[in-house]
């Protein structure tokens, strides 16, 4: 039997709301991907609009300018699968957030346990 391709995992999730949305159809999968968010993650979501909107930029700006702005990170990991995704990202180091907002986006944050890959 051959080995797995090149980019793929041959482990599967234990449970589908920790899954990466599906490649059958990328707006198919994002929407499948936003029904399976957790209830309790809908306040932060509101609040990064929020705070986006304020500032006039995409929330997809602002999610990682928010990560730079904790310590230590050394590279935040952006999963970019067009190139507008990466300028979001990039355009985030030129968006320092001030104290009032972070405490804006981080407010609504409930912990949870983690969910991942059975090794």
């Amino acid at each position: 039997m051959p080995g797995p391709r090149r980019g793929s995992c041959r482990r599967r999730p234990r449970s589908r709301s920790c899954a990466a949305p599906s490649r059958a159809g990328e707006r198919a999968g994002a929407r499948a991907a936003h029904e399976d968010r957790p209830p309790e993650s809908e306040g932060v979501v509101e609040a990064l609009r929020a705070v986006a909107a304020g500032r006039g930029v995409p929330p997809a700006r602002v999610a990682p300018a928010w990560l730079l702005g904790k310590q230590p990170v050394a590279a935040p990991i952006t999963g970019a699968t067009r190139p507008g995704h990466l300028d979001d990202a990039l355009a985030a180091l030129d968006l320092p957030l001030d104290a009032e907002e972070a405490a804006r986006l981080e407010a609504p944050y409930t912990p949870r346990s983690p969910c991942g890959y059975a090794w």
